[in-house]
């Protein structure tokens, strides 16, 4: 056997998962291509049977990656079948359910998206325009200790469950704060509960000595996943607007959460773009990318606004 190439490597796993999964089920294997965000493209292996309608997806690019750097089909082929075990029950829902808005109505939740990099993804999707971003929204599969799984809902759902974008915007509105809560820090603080202790001392001298003096601020939600939402959620705006009156920018630092800098902060607005820019650069992977544009909130306009350099 030589070495697979990727489309093979697929065949491969398509083909041989069965063997690995035991039992008398008699099992349905597929693997599918699904757009994520930004227009990455993965590849979902799933597994189905007569009494099992969903199936937890197995992306198999991770899988591959592991392959290319030595390990083995079978010791791949071991690790999929039991991730499958291990989450197999977690997607089980009433087709009812699924079909039915009532069935649905407290699982929607929102996420925060690049508008002009998902165009292939919102033309089959409900969303709502938010400056240069848009607003999707997805049914939540579970929630637990581990972690969580997410649908994004299409038109073909909305249809199916007549009802409007404007419903789901309310929905969603009340139901993603519930599971994640905003969750506002200090960036240093948020760091200091990230790097371990032995390292803390090194990394504030490391530390860049103008961004320290720069008050910084990270408002993301109780995850830290796909929290750029937060700022949608009821009355923030008014929270923060009290805590900072003259106003303040938002970085968007990725999909996951904001930077606030309070307004007042002594800083030129293009170097806060050049920020964002060396951060989406560095250290934001693509599926992540959110934005390079700035945006202010001023007491006085009561919104969000795009501050582009070019014009301010």
């Amino acid at each position: 056997m030589g070495f697979y190439n990727f489309e093979e490597f697929c065949e491969a796993v398509t083909r041989e998962i069965s063997e690995y999964l035991g039992g008398e089920a008699e099992w349905e294997v597929q693997v599918h291509p699904i757009m994520k965000n930004n227009g990455i493209l993965l590849h979902a292996l799933q597994i189905l049977s007569e009494d099992r309608n969903c199936s937890p997806s197995i992306y198999l690019e991770p899988y591959y990656s592991s392959y290319e750097k030595g390990s083995s089909m079978d010791e791949l082929l071991k690790e999929m079948a039991e991730f499958y075990w291990q989450h197999e029950n977690d997607l089980q829902l009433e087709v009812k359910a699924i079909t039915s808005f009532a069935g649905m109505k407290d699982k929607i939740i929102m996420r925060m998206v690049n508008l002009e990099r998902n165009r292939e993804l919102l033309a089959e999707s409900p969303y709502v325009v938010w400056n240069d971003l848009a607003i999707t929204f997805r049914w939540m599969a579970y929630q637990n200790d581990v972690g969580i799984a997410t649908a994004l809902i299409t038109n073909r759902e909305l249809q199916q469950w007549q009802v409007d974008v404007e419903v789901l915007m309310q929905t969603a509105l009340e139901n993603t704060p519930r599971y994640f809560p905003a969750y506002f820090r200090d960036i240093e603080e948020l760091v200091k509960e990230i790097v371990p202790a032995q390292e803390w001392e090194q990394f504030q001298k490391e530390w860049n000595q103008e961004e320290q003096q720069l008050p910084m601020y990270v408002l993301t939600n109780s995850q830290r996943m796909n929290g750029a939402a937060v700022i949608l959620y009821p009355g923030m705006l008014e929270q923060l607007s009290q805590q900072y009156p003259q106003g303040f920018y938002l970085l968007p630092s990725s999909i996951h959460e904001w930077i606030l800098i309070p307004w007042e902060a002594e800083i030129e607005v293009t170097e806060l773009q050049q920020m964002v820019a060396n951060v989406n650069e560095e250290a934001v992977a693509q599926a992540e990318w959110l934005s390079e544009n700035i945006y202010c909130y001023r007491t006085e306009t009561e919104g969000i606004q795009v501050v582009f350099c070019q014009n301010y």
